[in-house]
């Protein structure tokens, strides 16, 4: 019987460019060169940038940095979850896992790689934090959370397990104890996890190892167009909810619309899931935040929890079609699906209110949240079909720019806020 290396081997053989030697090397160095700086900036610039955001004495309160060091885990997961975080398309996803090959031998390589990228992440985020030990327990993390990730993936219900582990590993990396003691417990923590991923590889169905996600990230990088990615996170989102028991809407016209948008942030635990974590997370880091930035996060923080609730108004925004077929108008049409964001921005700020200073510069906070997640929602579909323009970064359209429709509105709010 045909070896899972032989396969492999075959598909390389097959898949090879010829390419002379110094081709190779310029694009090894052209992207090692690219890593090293973008990390040496993210080294400087992010210590730069708490100095400026996070108090000086908030080092100093270990509960705090812990419940930080386990959110900034959950966001991490969460992102690796919904992109895999182990893929495999084309000739793996759909012939070679169809086969009696070892599946756990076909996914190893992808399993150490995403490992690997894993480690220098967290290497990186150590150096952020300080140089030597620091760097090795951010590494260690990164491998332990990645390698979860992979539990998870196999098998929602792993999610009680490694879920704790992670956190745990999290909340190592800023532990003040001695480093080399929480580099210890973080390796073995890490280590289980890892021998886990590795038996949950066999467990991977093709369907968890569908790479649309990762596909959608690097199609609106290119295109700076995030509308991609989005629109394949809904619809996996709506395939994982599935059917529903039917239930007729609430009156008609305008009052059905709101009903209808109602039920479909009920339906979303995703977008409950943000705008409840956002109204815990923005108390919970408020003493480490100078008085500066604390009005500032949150800010927008209401303007992302009031974001998730705005699908409804996405959807009719971006869609001539679905308003004409509504049949009353396009101002009666947004102004239905605004109530329930305008509703959940001033739930989220007098839910919040206790953790900032209360000034008039309060006031602003729900009306900066309803008015940035409109223009974010009704901006037009990007038609790629105006200037191109030739940057050092490459070539790209004009119509990008669109992308930032709600970014003005967002910086004078920032402004008012501050300045009241």
């Amino acid at each position: 019987m045909t070896s899972v290396r032989e396969v492999l081997a075959v598909l390389r053989t097959a898949r090879r460019v010829p390419r002379s030697v110094g081709d190779r090397f310029g694009d090894g160095y052209a992207a090692a060169l690219t890593v090293l700086v973008l990390s040496g900036a993210a080294i400087d610039f992010v210590p730069w940038l708490l100095s400026k955001v996070v108090r000086p004495d908030a080092v100093a309160d270990t509960g705090l940095l812990v419940a930080v060091a386990v959110g900034i885990v959950a966001l991490a997961v969460r992102g690796l979850v919904a992109a895999g975080p182990v893929v495999a398309g084309g000739a793996t996803g759909y012939w070679l896992l169809a086969t009696p090959l070892d599946r756990r031998d076909l996914l190893a390589r992808r399993y150490a790689g995403l490992l690997l990228g894993a480690a220098g992440v967290g290497a990186v985020l150590g150096a952020m934090v300080g140089l030597g030990p620091t760097i090795v327990t951010g590494a260690v993390a990164g491998v332990g959370l990645a390698a979860g990730t992979v539990v998870w993936q196999a098998d929602r219900r792993a999610a009680w397990i490694v879920g704790p582990g992670m956190a745990l590993a999290g909340a190592l990396v800023v532990w003040p104890g001695a480093l080399l003691v929480t580099t210890g417990l973080c390796a073995l923590v890490s280590g289980v996890l890892v021998l886990l991923g590795y038996r949950a590889l066999a467990r991977l169905t093709r369907q968890a190892l569908d790479g649309t996600v990762v596909g959608a990230v690097w199609s609106a990088a290119a295109w700076a167009d995030l509308s991609l990615l989005t629109g394949v996170v809904d619809e996996r989102r709506w395939l994982r909810i599935g059917t529903v028991r039917w239930r007729r809407f609430t009156g008609t016209g305008v009052r059905a619309l709101i009903s209808a948008d109602l039920r479909r942030v009920a339906r979303n635990r995703a977008a409950q899931a943000w705008w409840v974590g956002l109204a815990v997370a923005v108390p919970v880091v408020a003493p480490l935040l100078t008085d500066m930035a604390l009005p500032i996060v949150h800010l927008i923080a209401a303007v992302v929890a009031t974001g998730k609730l705005a699908a409804g108004l996405r959807s009719v925004g971006r869609s001539p079609a679905l308003r004409f077929g509504l049949g009353l108008g396009d101002r009666a049409v947004r102004a239905a699906h605004v109530v329930v964001p305008m509703v959940g921005a001033v739930l989220w700020t007098v839910v919040t209110a206790f953790a900032v200073p209360l000034s008039a510069g309060l006031l602003v906070t729900p009306v900066a949240a309803v008015v940035v997640t409109y223009r974010v929602a009704t901006r037009p579909p990007t038609p790629y079909t105006g200037l191109l323009l030739d940057t050092p970064f490459g070539m790209f359209s004009a119509d990008v720019f669109a992308q930032l429709r709600g970014l003005v509105p967002l910086l004078l709010f920032i402004v008012m806020r501050v300045s009241l």
